[in-house]
This record gives C-alpha cells, structure tokens and sequence, in this order.
C-alpha cells in the first residue's frame, strides 16, 4: 500500500473548491463614521426617544464598531449633542427660507431637536452643548418682523412663545399626557390670530 496516498493533506476532494477569502471593508476615515453615527442617531430618533436609544442601536444602524461612539464622542451624551447641533443648523436654513413662521407644520428636524434638548435638560446636560446661544430666537423674531410686519418688541415676544409652544407640545407624549381630543387645527388658528393681533397691535415699548 502507497502510504502517501493515504495522506489526508496529498490530496484534495475535486467537490470541494478552495474558500474566497472573505472581502474585508474598506477602512472609513474618522469623519466618515461620525457621520455615519450622527445620520444613524437621527434616524433611530424619528421613532424612538433619546432615553430609549443605546449606542449600541446606533453603531448597529452606523455599520462601524459601537465603541467608535466612545472613542470619538466621549459619551452618548456628547453624540446627541453632535446630533442637535446638525439638526439645529438644518432648523435654521428651514426658518430662514421660510416666507412666515406658523403657517407650515413643524419639521421633523425641530421636533428631534427639541426632544434632544429635553432629553438633556433631564439627564442634567445642557442643551447649550447643541450650540444654542439665542441665535435660533433671533432668527424667528426676525421672520415675524420681514414677513408679517410685527414690530422687534412684539416679534421677540412671539418667538419667545412660538419656542414655548414647541416645547410644551413636545413634552405632552413624553409625560404620557392624552392628546386624542386636542384640536391642533383650532390651536393653530389660535396661534395664527395671536399674531395678526400684534402685527394690528403692536407691544408698547414701556421707555
């Protein structure tokens, strides 16, 4: 007997082919998977609460290794910051482009926004890391003025309830609040006649 035809490694089966290596992705640079985390994060919000979202859920969604959020972002906390920083930036082009404040609904980017700024209001961050600074009221009081024709007292002091408003209305599903009877298309009007009222009515400057 021929013993080294014996041998298992003298021969290979013709049914079986030789494995392909598997191919390997290609590397994605830092920016690419900030980006591909910050979109994933925006996306799992449209249907989720910040509080329900891990970073695991996230890097799934990213397509990259969860502990990037870690490595680059320090925190959740610090990626959803990230996240309403965009959001806030895409808000304002909307607000800036926008003939009048109240006549369209809401975006979807404002209401992420405003939930992420809840979310972290509660967990003790800030919403300052989001980059408010003010300049989102300035933006509506200025779109009062240019397209209603409200005076700056009484178009600051509408701005200041318009963000008021978005936020309460955020914060009803959040506090499990019933909201199956709200008329929105009344509260809309509502709103709406506000404003016709001061642009008629201006606020007196008390000086």
């Amino acid at each position: 007997m021929n013993t080294q035809l014996s041998r298992k490694t003298d021969f290979v089966s013709p049914s079986k082919s030789p494995i392909a290596p598997k191919r390997r992705r290609p590397s994605l640079s830092r920016a690419e998977s900030e980006d591909r985390l910050i979109t994933a994060a925006i996306e799992l919000l449209k249907t989720q609460n910040a509080a329900e979202i891990s970073v695991r859920q996230i890097a799934q969604v990213a397509d990259v290794n969860h502990g990037l959020i870690h490595s680059y972002f320090g925190s959740k906390a610090n990626l959803f910051a990230q996240v309403g920083s965009k959001l806030l930036e895409i808000v304002t082009q909307q607000l800036l482009t926008r003939s009048t404040i109240g006549t369209t609904p809401l975006s979807m980017e404002a209401k992420l926004f405003v939930n992420i700024g809840i979310w972290m209001l509660t967990t003790g961050e800030s919403p300052k890391m989001m980059g408010v600074d003010g300049s989102i009221l300035r933006v509506i009081s200025d779109n009062f003025c240019k397209s209603d024709g409200i005076s700056p007292d009484s178009a600051e002091t509408l701005a200041f309830i318009a963000i008021s408003m978005i936020c309460a209305g955020q914060m009803v599903p959040l506090l499990g609040l019933p909201i199956g009877d709200v008329n929105f298309e009344s509260v809309h009007k509502t709103w709406r006649h506000m404003v016709m009222l001061l642009a008629a009515n201006p606020i007196q400057s008390e000086n």
